[in-house]
Parts: C-alpha cells; sequence; structure tokens
C-alpha cells in the first residue's frame, strides 16, 4: 500500500513541478509602466462586455483583456489566463502586473465606460436591479451613454492613463 502512495505522490509532485516549470517560463511578469494605453475595444453594446488591447509604455502586449460590468456598476477587466497548462486542473494568470497597473487600467475603463445602475434597490425608483437586468435598463444617463458609445466605436479611440 505504501509504494502505491508514494508512487502516487512522485507523479504528483513531478506533475506540480512541471506546471511550475512551464508557468515559469510562460507567463509575463511586468514591471510598472510610466504610461498605460487601451486601445482597439471590441464591445458588445447589449451586455456592455467585451475586449481591448493594453500597452505598456508604448509596447503592445499580444493578448487582449477582457472586460464586463460587475455588480457595483462599473467595467472590471480580466487578464488573459491559461486554462490547464500541462493539465494541470487550474487557470493561471498569463500575465502579471502591479496595483498601480491595475489601477490605471481600471481607471481607463471607468473612463472610457459610463457607471451604470448598481445590482440593489434604487431609492430614488424603487425599481430592483439584479443580474438579470437588462443593461438598457441599467443606464444612468442616456446621452452620456451614447457619447461613450460613439467615443469608444471609433477605429482610432485609445486612452493612455500614466501610472501613480
Amino acid at each position: 500500500m505504501n509504494d502505491k502512495s508514494n508512487t502516487h505522490d512522485d507523479a504528483a509532485n513531478s506533475h506540480v513541478s512541471r506546471v511550475n516549470k512551464w508557468l515559469d517560463e510562460n507567463v509575463e511578469a511586468h514591471p510598472t509602466p510610466k504610461k498605460v494605453m487601451l486601445s482597439e475595444f471590441e464591445v458588445n453594446w447589449e451586455e456592455l462586455s467585451g475586449s481591448f488591447r493594453v500597452d505598456f509604455d508604448d509596447v503592445q502586449l499580444k493578448d487582449r483583456f477582457d472586460f464586463d460590468i460587475e455588480a457595483s456598476g462599473w467595467t472590471k477587466f480580466y487578464i488573459p489566463m491559461f486554462v490547464s497548462p500541462q493539465g494541470a486542473p487550474a487557470s493561471y494568470a498569463a500575465i502579471l502586473i502591479g496595483n498601480a497597473t491595475e489601477n490605471a487600467i481600471t481607471e481607463g475603463l471607468h473612463t472610457s465606460f459610463p457607471r451604470l445602475q448598481p445590482y440593489g434597490l434604487n431609492l430614488k425608483t424603487g425599481q430592483e436591479t439584479t443580474q438579470m437586468t437588462p443593461i438598457y435598463k441599467r443606464i444612468i444617463d442616456p446621452a452620456q451613454f451614447e457619447a461613450a458609445k460613439i467615443k469608444v466605436s471609433e477605429k482610432d479611440y485609445s486612452i493612455s492613463i500614466f501610472t501613480k
């Protein structure tokens, strides 16, 4: 019984080592850039979700970042992921960035897209917003939303943020 247990442990340890080695070789770690630029937005306006390109100090990253709306009504981004590398039953970040870089990307999204009605009860209207509420019913300021839609949909739209 002990031999089987050791064999299983050795195989698991070997697999973990292979996964860690692969991650060490493939995950991009980025120091905090001076400038972060978001561009090439692809947006599903009915769900206010999509993807965009990111440049750090004028160098474009190879993978797109995804975004969608969170419960607070603000856009939230997701860094590219590796799914099950080397058969590991997990997902791992393909890019490592620091808090200042995360904050800059978030600022760029919040500048590009207006906040929508957050989940919960709107005390002014008495209407409840849930995960099932369509985006068009979550729009707080229709003129601001339309202006953002026009701006972000322009082919050459980009926004640059300097990290703090």
